[in-house]
Order: C-alpha cells, then sequence, then structure tokens
C-alpha cells in the first residue's frame, strides 16, 4: 500500500514519486483504500490518507473537478460514514470532518451545487447526537467549509440557523465541544458583514465569554491536558474575534447606542487572572508551571491586543481601572525574570502605544517607583525590571505625570550602574543611560553632562569594569551621548573620552575572547560618532587615530579570523572621520583610502555584512572626496549595486520549503514573515532585505554627489530601481522614490556639460521615466500609499522639476525655486497634465480620508468613546494631512514658478484645478485648506502670469480672474473679521501672510482688474485695516510680514503716507 510506505522512511521517496504521478480518479481510490479494506488498517493510515485527501481538494489542481460520478458520490459516502460512525476515533471523525466542510465549499464554489444531506445532517447532529466526538466533528465541518457554503446559498436564513447551533454547543456538557463551538463562531464573523447580523450574534460571543471563564475555572483547579488545551484554542479564537472587530462584544440597543459593555469586563477580568503572578504561583507541580506560562502568556497577548483594538473602550473598562491593571500586569512580567523580561518590555511599549501616555503615565511612573525602591540582594529582579520600564517610557513623554525631577533620575540610574551588586541590574541601567542620552536631550547634555559622562568612562575602564558585555553596552551608552551632544560640550571631554576608547581598542587582536572583541567594535563605532559630532574640531585626533585604524584594517586574516564584524566597523569608522574633517585636512589620505578598499572585490564577497559596509563607505567617500576623484572607482562598485538591487529577499510561501529543510539551513536564513497585498505570506531574508536598503541609499548619495559623473552608469541602476517603487516593503518605496529626483539631477548636470547628440534630451528623458514610476505609486488602484511615500513622492517631483528647469542649487528653498527660468522646458505639456492630475488625486484622495476619519470620530462620540486621547489622536492624523498638503503645496509652486504661461494655458489647469482651488478657498473650509488654495492664487498671480508684463491677458482670465480675486480677499477678510488680535503663528496668521502677498501682487500688476470687478475699494479698505494694526512682536513674524505687504500695496497705489 502506497500509504503505508509514505510512514516508512525508507521508501517514502519512492511512494511520493507514484503518488504524484497518479491520475485524481486512481488517486482516490488510494486515499479510500484504509476505509473500504476488509482488514481494519492503522490509525496512522486512516488519518494520513484523509490529511492527503484534503490536501488534494485545496490544491491548485483541478482535482475534484477530475473525478468520475461514481467516485465522487463514494468519496461523499465515505466522509459521511466516518463522520457519524460510532467505530470512528474522535481524532478520524475531526479529519474526516475537514474534508466534508472543504468538499462542501467547493461543491458550491467549483459546481454551483449544493450537498443538502451533509448540510441536514451535519446541523442536526451538531445538536442532537448522542456521541461528542460526533457533535465536535460536526462543528468543525462547519468550520472548514459548510458553514460559508450554507451562507453562500441562502445568507438570511442561514445565520439564524448557525446561532442557534453555536448557543447550544457553547453550553454543551462536553469540553472539547465548546471548545469546538468557540473555533467555530470565528469562522462565522467573516459572515457577518451588516450591522443587523452583528447584532444577531451578540448572545453567541457574550457566551463565548461565559464558556472560556468555565474552562479557565477548571483550569485553575485541575490544570488537566484537556483543559489546558481547550484554555488555550479559547483564547487564541477570541484573539482572532478582536483582529476581526472588537466591537463584536458590545452590547448596542435597538437604536444602535452602546448600552454595555459586560462582555468585554467578564473578558479583561478573565484574562487578567491568568495573567497575574498570583496566577501563576497556585500552580502545584512542574507541568503545571509550563502550562500556566503558555496560558499566562496567551492571556497577556489578548490584553494587549484589546488595547490596540480600541484604546477609547478600553480605557472606560472596569469603571477606568482596566488601563491601571494592564500596566501592572506589563511590570508583572518585567520582574519575572530573563524568560518574561524581553515580553513586558514589548508589550509596556505597545499598551503606552496606544492607550497613550496620558492614560498610562502615571501608573507607570509608580510601578517604576515601587521596583526600583527594591533594595534587597533578592530581589535585583525588581530592580532591573524597574529599569527596563523606565527604558520603555523614556520614548515617550516620561514625565507626563511631573512627579520625577530630571536630575534625581539620572544620578539614581548611575548609581545602580555603579554600585548595584547584581550584573543584570547594572547592565539594566547601561541601557537605560542610553535611552536617556536620546529621548532626554537637549536637558540632560546642558545640565547633567558631567555625571553622565564621568560614570560611563569609569563603566568602560577593564581596570574598574571587568565585564566585556558590560563595556560594550557601555559603548552603546556613550554613543548616544555623543551623537546629541553640543560641540562646546564635547570639546570638554573629547581627550578624556578619545583617550579612552583608543586604550579599549588594544582587545583587538587574535586569540582574544569574543567578549573583548566586541568591546574593540563599540569603541572603534564611537571613535566614529565622536569625528561625526565634532567635525573639524576632530582635525587634532585625525592623523594619530586614522593612522591607528588603517593599521588595524590592512591587518592580514581578519576576515579569515571570524573578525569580519571588526573590519566592518573600522571602515564605516574611517570613512565617517574623512567625511567629517574634510579633504583639507585629509589631503590625499583619502585617495590613497579608496585604493586600499578598491582593493576587496565586491563581487566577491558572499557576506552580505561586508559588502553593506563597503558601499556604505564608498557612499561616505564619495561625498567627502566630491565629484571626479571618485568616479575612476564607480566601475568597481556599480555591478555590485545593480547586483543588490535586483536580488530577490522573498524565499518562497509560508509553507513552501519547510519538509526537508535542513538546521543549518534554517538556522542560516534569518527571514521574517510578511503578508502581501493578495494575502499571501512570503518569508523575506532579513539581512537581503538590508543589504538592498543599503544599495538604494548608497545610489541616493552616489547620484546626488557625483552629479553628471554619475550619469554613464544611470541606465543600469535606473532598470534596478525602477521596479523597487511598487515594492511592499515601506522603507524600500520611499528610499527608491527619493532616488529618483538625483537621477534627473545627474542627467541635467551631464547635458550641461556635454553637447553632443548623445546628451540631447537626457533629463526629459529620465524625468519621464522617474515621473512614471511616481505616478504608479499615487495612483495604485486599491492600495493607498502611506502619508510618508506620499509625501516623499512629491518631493521626489519638486526635485525633478527643479533640477529639469536648470535648477542646480545644493538646497531646493523659496529663494532658489524663484530664481529658475519662466516658462523653461524641463518637462512637456503632456507630463505637466500628468502631474496636475497626481495634485488632483492626492487632494481628492486627502478629502476622503478626512471624510471618513470625520465621520468616525462622530460615531465615537455617539459611544463615549472619543475621551482625550482619541482627540489627540485624531489631531495629529489631521497633522499628519496637513503636512502633506504643504508638500503638494510647494510642488504645486514649483510648477507655477518654472513652467508660467505653459503651466497655466493647460486646460486641466484652468478647469479642474481651478475648481478644486475655489472650493478649497471657500470660508467654511479649514484653515490648512485654504492656505494651500490661496498660496496656489497667489503663486499663479505673482508668477504665472504677474511677472510676464501680461495686463489681464488670457490666462489669468480664462481661471477665472473673480474665483481668484475673491479667494484672496477673503484670507485677509478673514483675519479682520475675527478681531485680528492674533500675534502667534497661527494659521490664520499664516493665512493673512499669503493673502496680503497675493492682494500686493493683484495690485502691482492687475488694480484695473480690482476696478473692472468693483472690489478695489474693499481690497483697499481690508488692506487699510491690516496695515493701521501695531503688533509687540521684536522680530519678523507672519503678522508683521502681512502689515508690510499691506502697506507697500497701499502704498503703490497711493493710498498710504508712508513708502516702503
Amino acid at each position: 500500500m502506497l500509504l503505508a510506505a509514505l510512514l516508512s522512511p525508507v521508501n517514502v521517496g519512492q511512494a511520493r514519486e507514484i503518488l504524484e504521478s497518479m491520475n485524481p480518479n486512481d488517486l482516490l481510490d488510494e486515499y479510500l483504500s484504509p476505509f473500504v479494506s476488509p482488514i481494519p488498517p492503522s490509525h496512522n493510515i486512516c488519518h494520513l490518507a484523509l490529511v492527503l485527501l484534503r490536501s488534494s481538494m485545496t490544491g491548485t489542481t483541478p482535482f475534484l473537478q477530475s473525478l468520475d460520478e461514481n467516485r465522487f458520490e463514494a468519496l461523499k459516502r465515505v466522509l459521511l460514514e466516518l463522520l457519524f460512525s460510532t467505530k470512528t476515533s474522535p481524532e478520524i471523525k475531526i479529519a474526516a470532518a475537514h474534508c466534508i466542510g472543504e468538499l462542501c465549499f467547493a461543491i458550491v464554489s467549483y459546481f454551483d451545487d449544493f450537498w443538502p444531506e451533509a448540510c441536514e445532517s451535519v446541523l442536526q447532529n451538531a445538536i442532537s447526537s448522542a456521541s461528542a466526538p460526533t457533535r465536535a466533528g460536526c462543528l468543525a465541518c462547519l468550520t472548514a467549509g459548510l458553514a460559508e457554503s450554507i451562507f453562500q446559498i441562502d445568507p438570511s436564513s442561514s445565520l439564524q440557523m448557525l446561532k442557534g447551533v453555536l448557543e447550544q454547543a457553547l453550553v454543551d456538557p462536553h469540553l472539547k465541544v465548546r471548545t469546538q463551538a468557540i473555533i467555530t463562531s470565528v469562522s462565522c464573523c467573516y459572515f457577518l458583514q451588516m450591522e443587523t447580523d452583528k447584532a444577531l450574534f451578540l448572545p453567541v460571543f457574550a457566551a463565548i465569554i461565559t464558556t472560556l471563564g468555565t474552562t479557565v475555572m477548571h483550569f485553575s483547579l485541575d490544570s488537566q491536558v484537556d483543559t489546558f488545551d481547550a484554555a488555550t484554542k479559547g483564547i487564541e479564537a477570541i484573539l482572532d474575534i478582536i483582529a476581526m472587530d472588537i466591537n463584536l462584544f458590545r452590547e448596542v440597543s435597538s437604536d444602535g447606542h452602546v448600552v454595555s459593555y459586560s462582555s468585554l469586563e467578564s473578558l479583561a477580568a478573565i484574562c487578567l487572572q491568568l495573567s497575574s503572578k498570583t496566577a501563576l504561583e497556585t500552580a502545584r507541580t512542574k507541568l503545571d508551571v509550563d502550562e500556566w506560562k503558555s496560558v499566562r502568556r496567551l492571556s497577556f497577548e489578548l490584553l494587549v491586543s484589546m488595547c490596540e483594538a480600541s484604546p477609547p473602550l478600553c480605557r472606560k473598562l472596569n469603571n477606568n481601572s482596566f488601563v491601571q491593571e494592564v500596566v501592572r500586569c506589563c511590570f508583572e512580567f518585567l520582574v519575572e525574570g530573563e524568560d518574561d523580561l524581553a515580553i513586558g518590555e514589548e508589550n509596556l511599549s505597545r499598551v503606552i502605544h496606544s492607550l497613550g501616555t496620558k492614560s498610562t503615565m502615571r501608573v507607570c511612573l509608580t510601578c517604576v517607583e515601587v521596583c526600583l525602591s527594591a533594595s534587597s540582594s533578592s530581589e535585583a529582579n525588581r530592580r532591573r525590571g524597574g529599569l527596563c520600564g523606565l527604558t520603555v517610557l523614556l520614548e515617550y513623554n516620561w514625565n507626563a505625570a511631573g512627579t520625577l525631577a530630571l536630575g534625581d533620575l539620572i544620578n539614581s540610574v548611575l548609581n545602580y550602574l555603579k554600585n548595584d551588586p547584581d550584573f543584570g541590574v547594572r547592565l539594566s541601567a547601561t541601557n537605560c543611560i542610553a535611552s536617556m542620552c536620546t529621548n532626554l536631550s537637549p536637558e540632560l547634555h546642558n545640565f547633567h553632562h558631567a555625571p553622565v559622562v564621568s560614570t560611563l568612562l569609569l563603566s568602560l575602564d577593564e581596570n574598574v569594569n571587568a565585564s566585556s558585555e558590560l563595556r560594550v553596552q557601555t559603548c552603546g551608552g556613550l554613543i548616544s551621548f555623543v551623537q546629541l551632544c553640543p560641540v562646546d560640550i564635547l570639546q570638554q571631554y573629547s581627550d578624556a573620552i578619545m583617550g579612552r576608547l583608543v586604550q579599549s581598542t588594544r582587545g583587538w587582536g587574535r586569540g582574544r575572547g569574543e567578549g573583548e572583541i566586541e568591546v574593540v567594535q563599540g569603541a572603534v563605532t564611537a571613535i566614529g560618532t565622536m569625528a561625526a559630532t565634532l567635525k573639524l574640531n576632530f582635525d587634532r585626533y585625525y592623523t594619530p587615530i586614522v593612522t591607528l585604524l588603517q593599521a588595524q584594517f590592512g591587518e592580514e586574516g581578519l576576515l579569515e579570523d571570524g573578525l569580519v564584524l571588526l573590519k566592518c566597523k573600522m571602515l564605516e569608522s574611517i570613512s565617517t572621520i574623512f567625511l567629517a574633517v574634510g579633504k583639507d585636512i585629509f589631503g590625499n589620505d583619502g585617495i590613497a583610502f579608496l585604493r586600499m578598499i578598491a582593493t576587496i572585490d565586491l563581487n566577491s564577497l558572499d557576506d552580505n555584512i561586508m559588502k553593506t559596509y563597503l558601499l556604505q563607505a564608498w557612499a561616505r567617500m564619495a561625498k567627502a572626496v566630491e565629484g571626479e576623484n571618485i568616479a575612476p572607482f564607480l566601475p568597481l562598485i556599480i555591478p555590485c549595486l545593480v547586483k543588490s538591487l535586483q536580488q530577490k529577499i522573498e524565499v518562497g510561501g509560508e509553507e513552501e520549503g519547510e519538509e526537508g529543510r535542513g538546521e543549518e539551513q534554517e538556522e542560516e536564513l534569518e527571514s521574517s514573515q510578511i503578508k502581501q497585498r493578495d494575502g499571501s505570506i512570503v518569508n523575506v531574508r532579513t539581512a537581503a532585505l538590508e543589504d538592498l536598503l543599503s544599495a538604494i541609499h548608497t545610489v541616493l548619495l552616489l547620484s546626488q554627489t557625483l552629479r553628471g559623473h554619475f550619469y554613464h552608469y544611470i541606465h543600469q541602476v535606473l532598470t534596478a530601481v525602477g521596479p523597487l517603487v511598487k515594492s511592499v516593503y515601506d522603507d524600500v518605496k520611499v528610499y527608491a522614490l527619493s532616488t529618483l529626483q538625483f537621477f534627473v539631477l545627474s542627467a541635467a548636470c551631464f547635458s550641461k556639460t556635454n553637447f553632443e547628440a548623445r546628451s540631447a534630451g537626457a533629463t526629459l528623458r529620465v524625468a519621464n521615466f522617474a515621473i512614471e514610476r511616481i505616478a504608479h505609486v499615487l495612483t495604485s488602484e486599491g492600495v493607498e500609499a502611506s502619508a510618508e511615500a506620499i509625501m516623499t513622492c512629491y518631493q521626489s517631483l519638486t526635485g525633478i522639476i527643479f533640477y529639469a528647469s536648470g535648477g542646480f542649487a545644493a538646497e531646493i528653498n523659496e529663494e532658489n525655486t524663484a530664481c529658475l527660468q519662466r516658462d523653461c522646458n524641463g518637462v512637456t505639456e503632456n507630463q505637466l497634465h500628468v502631474l496636475v492630475t497626481l495634485v488632483l488625486a492626492s487632494l481628492a484622495s486627502l478629502a476622503r480620508r478626512r471624510a471618513i476619519r470625520y465621520a468616525e470620530s462622530q460615531f465615537h462620540r455617539i459611544d463615549n468613546e472619543f475621551d482625550a486621547e482619541a482627540e489627540t489622536t485624531f489631531l495629529l492624523e489631521n497633522t499628519e494631512d496637513e503636512k502633506i498638503l504643504s508638500v503638494i503645496a510647494f510642488f504645486l509652486g514649483i510648477l507655477v514658478k518654472s513652467h508660467a504661461v505653459r503651466f497655466m494655458s493647460l486646460e486641466i489647469v484652468q478647469g479642474e484645478l481651478t475648481e478644486r482651488l475655489v472650493g478649497m478657498s471657500k470660508e467654511h473650509s479649514c484653515v490648512a485648506d485654504r492656505i494651500f488654495s490661496i498660496g496656489a492664487f497667489v503663486d499663479f498671480v505673482e508668477f504665472g502670469v504677474g511677472e510676464l508684463g501680461l495686463e489681464g491677458g488670457d490666462e489669468i482670465t480664462k481661471i477665472g480672474i473673480e474665483n481668484v480675486v475673491g479667494s484672496i480677499l477673503g484670507g485677509v477678510r478673514s483675519f479682520v473679521m475675527g478681531g485680528g488680535e492674533e500675534e502667534e503663528e497661527t494659521d490664520v496668521v499664516i493665512l493673512l501672510e499669503i493673502s496680503s502677498h497675493g492682494c500686493l501682487c493683484l495690485i502691482k500688476n492687475f488694480f484695473h482688474v480690482l476696478e473692472d470687478l468693483k472690489v478695489a475699494e474693499e481690497a483697499i479698505s481690508l488692506l487699510s485695516n491690516v496695515a493701521g494694526r501695531e503688533t509687540t512682536a521684536t522680530t519678523a513674524t507672519a503678522k508683521t510680514t502681512a502689515i508690510y505687504n499691506s502697506i507697500e500695496a497701499l502704498s503703490h497705489i497711493n493710498r498710504w503716507p508712508l513708502q516702503i
């Protein structure tokens, strides 16, 4: 029998080949053979047959469609007999049930038919069968696909039937039936699309919580394997429901208002009980402890998932005490020891991030103080947990409650590093100091630098601190301090720091322990950080440090001796020093170093880490030596860059290649999983992804720095970078989008200095390529780009237009864009049309997002779930939209400034764009929209028409001058009618500044138009109101600028006594 051969390690390969070559009918005969054989086969063979059968039914090949009618009927008969037979074991029943469910779904999907026999039998026996395994099997049928097939045939009545079955199954006396009922309930959630459907199932979800509570009670009393398995599956099922919609556990009145959270409160109470340290201490045996830890961690995950699913709801659970209990639970994990420390840290961060600092910070600080007050040697875990918790809090508003003085806090943590007898506490204190240096700057650097530096240097001394691991962490803390330290303060300690770091590099030689080598790596990295911060002030250390590092870097055999990362760190540090001090100091040393690293063949490196560091070093050296000096080395760099850009970082589906993969391959393939847009799961090679990001960043720096010298390689690199803008990884997409503008810069610089035929149109071709790729990101259907990706798109488009229009300045700002040649041929008319279309699409998308967010906030307010934290989140999301608008505004401005009348003459500008801007400029619109639209109209008047000297020409007439004038005057009117007392840089004052500048442009160039529209006197009146105001500001502000704009405009028509 082939199935028996599959269980034999000797014959498995041959048996598998035979099975794969069989036609579907013969294959089904083989699968069913154990169940029609007169000699009962083993349990394992029967189970294997059903597993393979289900795999064939769900596979990509048309298995079921190829079966003849007799075999198809035999398949259905055998499966039903297995499910309902009293002789079938529970495991075989479940396997048969899964096959029945898949078969029911397939019959509906592939044959547009129905299997009424299975449906009636399963629904009836799920409730009435005397056999608990049969009842559980029937529920498994529903989970596997039968429920979905019933729903497709009759959606309305099927939900009512399923509800009745589940309600009875959830109170079944048998534990496994109740557990399977919970799992089946999860699969039914996918059918609940309408609010009425969700309301129908509310009793089912309430019963799930009750069932879980009963299971947990039994588990805590007897700790049996069955109840452990039931508790685990129950919690996992509820996790799935919460991931879909936590509101399924709310009780809602007939008019849609929330009336009770009792089910969620019960669930929270159950999970808090399971997650507590007290529950863990009730375990009586080692087996019980392991099981309790598993259930405890799962319950804790459920609590944190609740917080992430609905922060406003969780902040009010249990009379607002739920938040405190969850935070305390996080700290209980933090003080448990090494195993649970990472779980506590990660989940504390998730809780604070989701619930907000206002709700969590006070209780967090209280827990930290309690943990740090533990002084006895037996309470070291509590002190360590407190320091780890504090490290997490530092990433947020650490002192929201205002209960801790910064100096006292810093001194307390430094004291733990210097004096605590426990190594783990000292290690956590070092990490905490590193976090302080990052998150408490500039206060820490300005007022508490002395004790921090002295303590770190003391801890870095091997005579005082023998632990290499602790010295490695100390190097990290020192790096964090140096990165944000003001140069004048850092110079006070630079000699002491550099002396200690050089001393620490002495442990690099062969034969030293791995820990000592890591200390050297940390010290070398810190030296590079010192150079990056001190810049030219590092010149006094340049010669001895570079001589030392180059000597060590050039040492033979470092790669063979397993010191690859050390050599990488040296490479990073040396190139950072060259970039920091500049070529006036390093002179010819830079070229000599380039020749040294050029001897390393990039294409022969199997080690991704070395390749990544080497590429980054080339990029730094390109900026350091500048221009043509790096060009001779590009043939060495570009092929490796292209290879890295084109590498495949996915390694197949979730299940692909699992069998037969050796342990060494599994360990070598460091990967993470990501869900793609089509729902499939892929494994991603982490190292390859990092290498890809490094390669894109290197290309960005090289193209930005080398400009025209990079053009000779631009075709190779464009071909590799172009597809990356479609990447599902945001970091890859953003880097690729950022790089596109510098390809245009490279082409523009090459065209400027090369007049041969091959350079003609180079800039236009590269710009067209870049615009097409960016347009794909902004207009992809069904995939909305992230806010960062959208902003990067428009920043890159701004650079493309700037460089294509003859701008070569290092910085793209208002001053440099105003100097661009008007109406140049940077891009074609067709490209201009595409760009305006992209702007319109983005504005429409922003309006939709804002409308959806506003509607959601209103629903939350109705349900009393829109608290202060939710309001803060709402405002932050609005701020994000305003940032996007600001970037689009700058881009639109550069289009007008560079293409002037060609831009203004487009039909889409005169029609759709103007119409959209007019709508956004109305007084009932939000201020951000008015700033954007009126700013665009001001650019139209000043650069699109005004500077061309057209006296009311066709262009300004076509865009509807009355709309332009009305919008601009409306901005001034809003300030005047509002009282005009604001001094701060509020949105209303910024709107006034922009509008007053627009009035100035109109009066200078188109005063006769104002007179024709009979708004000249209103304009004069409004500007006179602004010009006559006083300001208390001592420096230039938006308000003072508006006042001066108004005075200048009035002076231009002799309506103000002072001339500006």
